[in-house]
């Protein structure tokens, strides 16, 4: 499991989210794409792009309801890291 996984790879960062779960309660899909972003953004300490910037391009690519809801599954993502 990932106990295991984490022993055998002190050098590697592991986060776990449940982007799944994530992205079907926030956009009501179980596409995980932008869900899985947020963490990735949290694991890398926003060096890779800051998490306001996703947000802004995730708004500008989709419009009204539908940028929401997937900005709302990058900051839960992003919350929830553990």
């Amino acid at each position: 499991g990932i106990t295991n996984l984490k022993n055998s790879r002190p050098d590697a960062k592991i986060a776990i989210v449940d982007a799944t779960k994530i992205a079907a309660e926030e956009i009501g899909i179980k596409v995980t794409n932008t869900a899985i972003l947020g963490a990735l953004i949290k694991l890398t300490n926003e060096e890779i792009i800051r998490l306001e910037s996703l947000k802004k391009a995730i708004q500008a690519r989709f419009k009204g309801e539908k940028g929401s809801k997937n900005v709302r599954a990058v900051e839960r993502s992003y919350n929830e890291v553990n």
